[in-house]
């Protein structure tokens, strides 16, 4: 109903709506407007945010979804205690139905979840009812899944992803050959020669992960770029700019992270 139109209003208000998140995710956690205002100007300037829009993809609504994540987390409320994580994991529930690859940071909130409310749990089971509510979104995926394609996970792009990409520059690194060789060598390796050649090439492949990653934060402005009609290479330029300052905040804030652990 309401056709592009509807779909480019859904995302200008995701746009919107994780702009102030952000602004009142910083805000709760530091008390301090002009470091929350800064972070939210931070976020704005991302002008392939504000184009992917136009695109109709998922990552506008992930950004949301991440945002009210942040927001989540920089609550305090000592007195319901599994509160804040059984709405955190609620969020990474709708995460990985929109973005597969949030299964695993959910597997991991979860069994650490568990790990910690077990007792709680078990002297007030009515919280496992909760929880069960707060999984059933990811459940019914999964259902969805089992009954269209007879496989019980979340979605099937995960091994397409990595035998189309990861494995098929491993295998281009390893047996030389064009692009589309190795992409056709990777589909047909069977899954046990797949684990196999991980295994064999790990340091290779952890070499190409952390080329990827940086890869795709400093990537180009691919949506200021086309339909060509209505290419931006200006902007595009600035923003393959900023896309390296990003990078280099990436790596800056793992260090807070790091100590922030224990």
């Amino acid at each position: 109903a309401g056709g592009a139109w509807a779909v480019w209003l859904m995302h200008l208000l995701c746009w919107l709506g994780s702009a102030n998140l952000v602004f009142l995710a910083l805000q709760r956690a530091t008390q301090t407007s002009s470091i929350a205002a800064a972070g939210s100007l931070i976020y704005a300037s991302n002008l392939s945010a504000i184009a992917m829009t136009l695109h109709g993809l998922t990552e506008t609504v992930t950004a949301l979804l991440l945002s009210a994540l942040l927001f989540t987390i920089a609550a305090r409320d000592p007195q319901h205690h599994l509160r804040l994580p059984h709405r955190a994991v609620l969020i990474l529930v709708l995460l990985t139905v929109v973005k597969p690859l949030f299964q695993v940071p959910l597997l991991l909130a979860l069994a650490v979840l568990l790990f910690l409310a077990f007792r709680t749990y078990m002297r007030q089971p009515r919280r496992l009812v909760i929880l069960a509510l707060v999984l059933s979104p990811v459940v019914y995926q999964l259902a969805l899944m089992k009954m269209k394609y007879d496989t019980v996970t979340v979605s099937r792009i995960t091994g397409k992803t990595l035998r189309k990409y990861l494995l098929a520059q491993g295998l281009r690194q390893t047996g030389g050959g064009t692009w589309e060789e190795a992409i056709s060598r990777a589909q047909a390796l069977p899954k046990d020669e797949v684990a196999a050649h991980f295994a064999e090439h790990r340091r290779m492949y952890a070499a190409l992960l952390l080329e990827n990653l940086q890869g795709n934060i400093q990537a180009n402005a691919t949506y200021l770029l086309f339909p060509k009609q209505f290419a931006e290479p200006v902007l595009a330029s600035w923003m393959k700019r900023m896309n390296k300052v990003y990078y280099f905040l990436h790596v800056l804030f793992l260090l807070p992270w790091l100590a922030a652990l224990p």
